[in-house]
């Protein structure tokens, strides 16, 4: 993926990751599905990720994991709150804590940030 690719990669991983975060605080042990989502290189073209400016994606990925700190900061215990994922259709379901959503978008971003040649 290209510089502005991976922005918009993140930032829309992010915006589903708040979206599982927000359905575990608001009730603890909710499903989410995004068996909808399946970002290949047909999703990203479809999305317009390369000729889409990246500053909106930014500021955007920037307030949002503010906000979700926000509500993290105002009551640590939801860090512990569940929310059951389906993510593929016909695949079993999941768990994931709140703490454990946050943990794998920091490592997904790690990862897609480390494979962007630096030149």
């Amino acid at each position: 993926m290209t510089v502005a690719e991976v922005v918009h990669h993140i930032t829309e991983a992010n915006i589903v990751a708040a979206s599982m975060i927000i359905a575990a605080i608001g009730k603890d042990g909710a499903t989410y599905d995004w068996s909808w989502l399946y970002p290949n290189s047909e999703w990203i073209d479809r999305m317009g990720y390369a000729k889409a400016p990246i500053k909106p994606a930014v500021e955007t990925l920037r307030a949002l994991n503010q906000h979700i700190a926000n509500l993290v900061a105002a009551n640590p215990k939801v860090l512990k709150r569940k929310v059951t994922l389906f993510d593929t259709p016909g695949a079993k379901t999941y768990t994931m804590t709140v703490e454990d959503i946050m943990r794998h978008e920091a490592e997904h971003a790690d990862e897609h940030l480390s494979e962007l040649d630096p030149s």
